[in-house]
């Protein structure tokens, strides 16, 4: 008769430890490397290990940053912690904007377009909109302190920032290029 047992040693016979189905089994999360972005608060010099508990406090809070909400979603997939390097950024946001009749147009940022801002939520987005603002039509750029080219009007009980446009210089343009440091959406402003 064959000897079966689990563990056969020297003895002549069938080692048998039975069948274990490893295919629905994930085993640890993947390693991720790390996230690089902008972010408003944070160190340079190296990566910082984020975790739920920190995330604000490493990196500020921006709900309408696409680079703080891709840190917040893998977060909430469970991962415990996640390594974020945070870069400095020169880049801009662009839109295309066609001309209107009047050359005022209300900045929206596309994050909340389903609710309303708070008070603190406005501020916050309009100073930097208006920090970062570059108008460019017929390939002449013009920024906030052109103030006789484009205006800024900063209604923040109104929840409005609006940017109007010197008829002089427009002309007979067909668009414009309205570029800041985060995204945004630019509508005409109802007459």
């Amino acid at each position: 008769m064959t000897n079966i047992t689990t563990i056969l040693a020297n003895e002549a016979g069938i080692q048998y430890q039975g069948v274990e189905d490893k295919s629905s089994k994930t085993g640890t999360y993947p390693i991720i490397g790390m996230i690089t972005g902008t972010f408003k608060r944070g160190r340079f010099d190296k990566p910082m290990t984020i975790t739920p508990a920190n995330i604000k406090a490493q990196l500020g809070y921006e709900p309408d940053n696409p680079h703080y909400m891709a840190v917040m979603d893998v977060l909430a997939s469970g991962v415990p912690s996640v390594q974020v390097l945070r870069v400095k950024s020169d880049s801009l946001f662009c839109v295309n904007v066609p001309k209107y009749n009047y050359d005022v147009y209300n900045i929206l940022n596309p994050a909340y377009e389903d609710r309303d801002y708070t008070p603190s939520e406005f501020e916050q987005f309009a100073n930097q909109v208006i920090s970062s603002l570059k108008v460019t039509i017929n390939g002449q750029t013009y920024t906030r302190s052109d103030n006789q080219r484009i205006g800024i009007m900063y209604r923040p009980e109104y929840g409005e920032l609006q940017l109007s446009v010197n008829t002089d210089i427009t002309g007979d343009y067909n668009s414009m290029v309205v570029c800041a440091s985060l995204p945004i959406k630019v509508r005409p402003t109802p007459m």
